[in-house]
């Protein structure tokens, strides 16, 4: 597996709690949170960051459905990443 074929995974939602830790289980991935404010509600939040391999958004995408399905979600190709969890091989 090539340590450059991932995607990122933004989710803002009311359930980051939830959501993070149910990745962080299920599929033993890390992921980080933010402190965010969104301008549209005018209101304070968590916006959660996942860096997964293009084969895993399916499995990330599905947990955040389970547990917020109006979670706001954006997908990004990822050019390079390095570190744990994307050892080259």
């Amino acid at each position: 597996v090539r340590g450059d074929l991932a995607k990122s995974v933004m989710v803002i939602s009311g359930e980051t709690e939830r959501i993070a830790a149910e990745v962080m289980k299920k599929m033993e991935r890390g992921i980080t949170g933010f402190q965010t404010f969104g301008f549209y509600k005018k209101t304070d939040g968590k916006t959660l960051l996942c860096v997964v391999r293009n084969r895993e958004v399916p499995a990330l995408l599905r947990i955040v459905e389970r547990l917020d399905p109006r979670a706001f979600v954006t997908v990004s190709d990822v050019r390079q990443v390095r570190g744990e969890g994307f050892e080259k091989g």
